[in-house]
């Protein structure tokens, strides 16, 4: 069966929606279709998920939803029961989103993605289908990851199409990275689609950059070799700051964050990259971020910070930078033994190579000293633990100038007993850590 007649028989058997049946959320027609606060319309069982996940805005309008009264629109149903009657849509009004996938839909809908005037319509279609699992792996049995890689490469005319068709191609490939054959993995690492993937990563709308840095993170992981062409590749670190640095207060940019330090990792480990990196201006971000980040982010900037200062540029960028130690050195015993363990490393990388007065006079001001004192007390990972040990002996001489410098403030009655209580405490320090 040619093309052709492999997309006819796709139209017959699935005539195409009208977009105003179908829910923006599933792209899928509306079984039970209801309105928000803000006007759009949505099948009641995909906003009631996207509620439950915790999101609070319309997904349309990205609009804060004041209420989550969901109000029927009987009439849209009713007309959308008129329509499936009249074209003998097989499912009712619950159309294709109750329809299982077989492999001969899946082989009809890669073969579609070959055609460039039927590709938009088999994009949404994919987009919808690839959340099933099971429609994902009949699509990667009918060979779709090589296709994808295929159409995202070919040249569609004019620059906004073809970077429009690319986002949305884009959004499909991360977790069909593992599915690639060599030949198409090298295809997609092509210094021609890398260019296209920073373009989408510093252009594209949020959802895009999520999925481009996400794209990163996935050829990274599969391929060490590919790091060094992503490195290599101008404006993805770029696009990856950006996206680090996105307003971390509004909770849609949360999975941009982190999708994004997620790639970071992911592309951190040769020394070049870890020099371009903080070249760009990554940990600015990194840092200002640190100070309120939630637990998961909180390691995963603490592990992209431990990386970086394993170059002489990370740790120079880390000590100048005036809210990195202090930030680091606050998250010591308040998150989990695997952020306390990553800062141990970043503050001591930090005072062991740049022997900057001021940086361990910082270090001391938060504290740092009794925690590292009181860390040795208790079991913790050996290496980490000779690191502390170490740290403390690094900061002796700046702990005991700040001290005797906090000592000679004192004046008053009360001034004196005070001052030798802390005398002795501090003294008890400074012989333990000798």
């Amino acid at each position: 069966m040619g093309l052709d007649e492999q997309e006819e028989t796709l139209r017959k058997h699935h005539p195409e929606v009208p977009s105003h049946f179908k829910c923006p959320i599933s792209l899928c027609l509306m079984a039970d279709p209801v309105s928000v606060c803000t006007g759009i319309t949505y099948d009641r069982s995909s906003i009631e998920k996207w509620f439950q996940e915790g999101r609070r805005t319309c997904p349309v309008t990205m609009q804060e939803l004041h209420s989550h009264e969901l109000i029927p629109n009987h009439t849209l149903q009713r007309i959308i029961h008129g329509w499936c009657a009249a074209n003998r849509f097989q499912s009712g009004a619950r159309g294709d989103r109750e329809q299982p996938m077989d492999l001969r839909e899946a082989q009809v809908l890669v073969a579609q993605l070959r055609i460039p005037r039927s590709r938009p319509v088999a994009v949404k279609r994919l987009i919808a289908r690839s959340q099933e699992e099971r429609s994902k792996t009949l699509l990667i049995r009918a060979g779709l990851a090589p296709v994808l890689v295929s159409s995202f490469s070919e040249d569609q005319g004019q620059e906004q199409d073809e970077e429009d068709s690319q986002a949305q191609i884009l959004s499909l490939l991360p977790p069909l990275i593992a599915n690639l054959d060599e030949p198409s993995r090298k295809e997609l690492l092509s210094p021609r689609n890398l260019a296209a993937i920073a373009r989408l990563l510093q252009r594209g709308d949020l959802h895009t950059r999520v999925s481009a840095a996400a794209l990163i993170e996935e050829l990274c992981c599969a391929d060490k070799e590919a790091r060094g062409a992503v490195g290599a590749t101008a404006g993805i670190f770029e696009g990856l700051v950006r996206l680090v640095g996105e307003d971390h207060s509004q909770r849609r940019h949360r999975p941009a964050i982190r999708g994004s330090l997620r790639a970071v990792l992911a592309v951190c480990p040769p020394l070049k990259n870890r020099v371009r990196l903080v070249e760009t201006g990554v940990v600015a971000p990194l840092a200002e971020l640190l100070v309120e980040a939630d637990k998961v982010t909180t390691e995963a900037i603490l592990a992209a910070l431990e990386c970086l200062c394993g170059c002489a540029e990370g740790r120079a960028a880390v000590a100048r930078h005036a809210l990195a130690v202090p930030a680091v050195a606050r998250k010591l015993f308040k998150v989990s033994d695997m952020a306390t363990e990553y800062a141990i490393d970043v503050l001591w990388a930090v005072c062991k190579y740049c022997p900057d007065e001021i940086v361990k006079r910082r270090m001391v001001e938060v504290g740092l000293f009794p925690k590292l004192f009181f860390f040795l007390q208790i079991g913790c990972n050996p290496r980490t633990k000779h690191k502390a040990g170490d740290l403390l002996k690094l900061l002796h001489r700046a702990y005991r100038e700040c001290i005797d410098g906090s000592g000679s403030n004192n004046d008053g009655a009360g001034g004196d007993s005070g001052k030798n209580r802390n005398k002795e405490d501090n003294t008890c320090l400074l012989t333990a850590a000798a």
